[in-house]
């Protein structure tokens, strides 16, 4: 992967999309790996936001995800590389997958989680599902929208990237029209940066 123009593009506007981050040989040996593991179904509604499909955590110090583990260091080294100040600190926690089945699966408009720190990556293993970007909260103005495809790296905006007190983007992520989408999202929670952990 070679990050750094995707990255400054969401450190400036709060989001941004690789095409082909991984290629598709990557995307089969992670499927393969993260086959065995159980689904659960999604709480179907987190505060106000509807949500409808499956997923897991991952655990890095799991031997059984070495690939998982292995893309997560690529991203943190790209990352803590990048140059954008508050990045060398970039330490991903919380790694997750999710499975959405058809087409009324999919997130509602929503920001992540104050506490997810810097950045928000969520790479898709396969499927294509629409992603929306809006302007605000009231996700009645959309600013960009896409559809993601195997391989691609979807990158949002956290608090403290480029020095930005939040900046979260409000988006949204439909289910797939055939077939099922499978993403992997990273993510570095306020807990991970706190300093009392880096001892």
């Amino acid at each position: 992967m070679r990050l750094r123009s995707a990255l400054e593009e969401t450190a400036a506007v709060g989001h941004s999309l690789v095409r082909g981050a991984l290629a598709p040989a990557r995307t089969e040996e992670l499927l393969d790996e993260l086959a065995p593991c159980g689904f659960a179904p999604l709480e179907p509604v987190i505060g106000t936001v509807r949500q409808r499909g499956e997923g897991l955590t991952l655990d890095l110090d799991d031997d059984a995800c070495p690939l998982t583990a292995e893309l997560v260091s690529e991203l943190t080294g790209e990352v803590r590389t990048s140059g954008i100040p508050g990045t060398a600190d970039y330490a991903p926690d919380e790694i997750t997958c999710q499975r959405y089945l058809d087409e009324r699966s999919g997130i509602g408009p929503h920001m992540d989680q104050r506490r997810y720190r810097l950045l928000v990556a969520a790479f898709t293993l396969v499927g294509e599902a629409p992603f929306t970007v809006f302007e605000d909260r009231s996700a009645t103005a959309v600013v960009r929208a896409w559809t993601t495809g195997r391989g691609d790296l979807c990158l949002l905006r956290a608090p403290g990237l480029a020095g930005q007190p939040d900046g979260r983007p409000t988006h949204s992520v439909g289910g797939p029209a055939r077939g099922a989408r499978v993403s992997l999202t990273v993510r570095a929670s306020r807990s991970a940066l706190d300093p009392a952990r880096q001892r």
